[in-house]
């Protein structure tokens, strides 16, 4: 309903502050993004992961988010 919808956008805006401005960031679904982190290692994904932690969770909040970073090396 409308609360998802909010935290859907919530989740949004966290994600986009907390990338930088090569990377790119999309909506794959409902509540559903798809982040490509462009030339970093796992330790930086983890940091992305906890900007956006940081970012999205406010005060006392009980919701929580579910996802996961991994790391894909394409070779040329």
């Amino acid at each position: 309903g409308a609360r998802l919808d909010d935290l859907s956008e919530r989740l949004a805006d966290a994600i986009v502050r907390s990338v930088r401005h090569s990377d790119t960031v999309t909506k794959y679904g409902k509540g559903q993004y798809l982040i490509l982190l462009f030339d970093t290692t796992e330790e930086n994904c983890q940091v992305v992961e906890r900007r956006i932690n940081s970012n999205f969770i406010v005060g006392r909040q009980r919701i929580s988010l579910s996802y996961s970073v991994s790391q894909v090396v394409m070779k040329k």
